[in-house]
């Protein structure tokens, strides 16, 4: 589900120069967007001593943290048979 969310929001919302976010049809159509929306990337303060953050992608971290939930409350004990 996350990840369709993600690409729900790359088709019908782009980020536009000098505009902001706007609905992506149109602009996609005249090449003029230059990224997608459900990605982020921060800077920091300097006083920090970092100088970027990795950027990550909404969709992904929410598919990879649903799978490690997944795995952390599986049943990993072998059944016994009767």
């Amino acid at each position: 589900m996350a990840g369709a969310f993600g690409n729900f929001l790359d088709k019908f919302f782009v980020k536009v120069p000098g505009i902001g976010f706007h609905f992506g049809f149109r602009v996609k159509a005249t090449g003029e967007h230059i990224g997608v929306v459900d990605f982020f990337d921060f800077d920091w303060p300097n006083f920090l001593l970092v100088e970027r953050w990795p950027a990550f992608n909404v969709a992904d971290s929410c598919v990879s943290i649903g799978i490690v939930i997944l795995l952390f409350t599986m049943d990993w004990a072998e059944e016994q048979k009767t």
